[in-house]
């Protein structure tokens, strides 16, 4: 009898992780008032600091996670080549109900930048996290990257590091617009 208590204990365990399983995917659909997917398209984008300009491309991929390809002249980061091409995936986890933000650069293994973020919900969508660059002193920041929305046509987009006590430091900014036809420059 005991075995028999036993087992439909652990069956009922069993059942309960299952079902929970099934009931919060790790990918799911964000709020519907969330703007994330209203940059789904092409933007042209300027650093008004550099007078650096370029693209961003995101496109919606099947499993409802954001595929950003972002191309820079001058490169924003110090070392790269004339252009700096930045892979960026935002991803929504709905058991956390939070966006994962991860940009890297193709062939660069001392670069990533990651954070966290709630819905975008208001005008200002911040992740903060960690920006990585091996080769310099600290190797490991604490970073974040704000998104401003302008209106339905623009955005402006700020990456930060921490210089500490709370004070952040911009180390590159671009004003996006929507664009039919990005090219090159």
């Amino acid at each position: 009898m005991q075995l028999t208590m036993r087992s439909s204990q652990c069956l009922a365990a069993v059942l309960l992780l299952i079902g929970t399983a099934a009931a919060s995917p790790a990918l799911a659909e964000p709020l519907t008032s969330d703007s994330a997917y209203s940059l789904v398209g092409a933007w042209s984008c300027r650093d008004p600091d550099t007078n650096g300009n370029g693209l961003a491309t995101f496109t919606r991929a099947p499993d409802g996670s954001i595929n950003e390809v972002e191309l820079h002249r001058p490169a924003r980061v110090i070392g790269l080549p004339q252009w700096g091409e930045f892979k960026n995936t935002y991803a929504f986890d709905a058991s956390r109900g939070l966006w994962t933000w991860t940009s890297t650069i193709p062939g660069v293994h001392r670069f990533r930048e990651t954070g966290t973020a709630e819905p975008w919900t208001s005008d200002v969508w911040t992740f903060e996290g960690t920006l990585q660059m091996l080769g310099r002193l600290p190797a490991y920041q604490p970073s974040r990257m704000q998104l401003v929305r302008v209106d339905d046509a623009s955005f402006a987009r700020e990456w930060e590091v921490s210089s500490g006590g709370g004070q952040w430091v911009g180390i590159s900014r671009q004003i996006c617009a929507r664009s039919n036809s990005p090219r090159l420059p």
